[in-house]
């Protein structure tokens, strides 16, 4: 991150933890900083390409992504929300069961990867069990929506089991961050 951050300018520009941000946090990093990163990168790719026609390949993308969010969020506040009935978390960190309310597509996202991790590997919920130290029973709840994992349960479970740890934390943080927002 450093080395991008030298090419774009140095510290004086944007800092190498900002450069390291756009690339692991799931939130969508400001296009000033896509932009330059774009640009560095491309000035030293092989085969060659070109920095300024790359750049417009990612504003292009940008700019669509941008919209689909804007078209999502105008949906969402005519229709409600699109999602069955979950599972929410309450603030002081303890898990419920609250279906009549419906959780956010991030924390349904979580349960459909960790049903997926579960289906792939044959996995039974004494396996899921074993592999983190929490319950089969929490784990059953989770796997139905009733309920929310803790990020130390998903962490352990994403080792044990060789997933990508990173991608599996990522998404648990998004989740958690929606569902916090749902609850305010």
């Amino acid at each position: 991150m450093r080395t991008l951050q030298e090419a774009v300018g140095g510290e004086d520009v944007v800092s190498h933890t900002t450069i390291h941000h756009a690339f692991i946090k799931p939130d969508r990093p400001r296009w000033e900083v896509i932009e330059l990163v774009v640009e560095a990168l491309a000035k030293r790719s092989r085969p060659r390409i070109d920095p300024e026609a790359e750049v417009d390949r990612f504003k292009a993308l940008w700019d669509a992504v941008e919209n689909s969010v804007e078209s999502d969020e105008h949906r969402e506040q005519q229709s409600g929300p699109r999602h069955p009935p979950r599972s929410q978390r309450h603030p002081n960190g303890s898990t419920f069961d609250l279906r009549s309310l419906s959780a956010p597509p991030e924390v349904q996202e979580l349960v459909q990867e960790l049903q997926r991790i579960k289906t792939e590997g044959d996995l039974s919920l004494e396996a899921f069990s074993y592999a983190t130290g929490y319950s089969a029973g929490m784990w059953e709840q989770v796997l139905k929506g009733c309920s929310f994992p803790s990020r130390e349960a998903v962490l352990r479970l994403g080792e044990r089991h060789e997933r990508t740890v990173f991608a599996l934390l990522e998404l648990w943080d998004r989740a958690d961050r929606a569902l916090e927002a749902s609850l305010m």
